[in-house]
């Protein structure tokens, strides 16, 4: 009865540490996103970071990270585990194990990000866009884009369809209200589960 009075207790201010920052996995999902975007910055390439998008029936998406490499635009899904992911890129749902007896499912993450790239390409065509799925945690099994840490990415000489794109994302990211694209992105999300 003791902790229940006292978590009963602390019950607003957990609320409004969780309104303000996030629960856990998302502030460790956060870090590992601003990770990549550091090594990748590091090496020349420009980043953004959670670009929400419309896709055409009017859903929203949420892009991790997006990045200009310069022939193309690369697309992010950062995935931050402390488990073993099991990567399986035919499968819809990859497991993530942690020990012998606890696991759980995730979406395949390649999948996710061809939505995310559906979206960009529709908003932003006429640029080739790369998708990849960058694995912080550990991973067993491999697929072409999917990268156990930070892709090896490096700049290349520009083309004009992929800096046309670029900027408009730019410019795009800049106007948006990221508050309440993000209020609509997880509202359908709820309305999902």
């Amino acid at each position: 009865m003791k902790g229940f009075l006292a978590r009963l207790a602390t019950y607003p201010f957990r609320l409004a540490w969780r309104a303000v920052f996030g629960t856990a996995a998302e502030r460790k999902g956060r870090r590992a996103e601003l990770r990549v975007i550091r090594k990748l910055e590091g090496r020349g390439i420009p980043c953004l970071h959670d670009v929400y998008v419309k896709h055409k029936n009017g859903v929203w998406t949420q892009v991790d990270v997006i990045c200009f490499l310069g022939d193309r635009i690369g697309v992010i899904e950062v995935k931050d585990y402390s488990g073993v992911t099991r990567v399986v890129p035919a499968e819809a749902v990859w497991k993530v194990s942690y020990g012998l007896f606890r696991s759980h499912g995730m979406r395949n993450p390649l999948w996710q990000n061809a939505k995310h790239i559906k979206a960009l390409k529709g908003r932003f065509p006429g640029a080739w866009y790369e998708n990849a799925v960058a694995l912080m945690g550990r991973a067993r099994g491999s697929a072409e884009n999917v990268w156990n840490g930070v892709p090896d990415w490096m700049p290349a000489p520009e083309k004009r369809a992929a800096r046309e794109a670029w900027d408009a994302i730019v410019e795009h990211d800049r106007s948006m209200d990221k508050g309440w694209a993000g209020k609509e992105h997880m509202a359908w999300i709820r309305k999902r589960i």
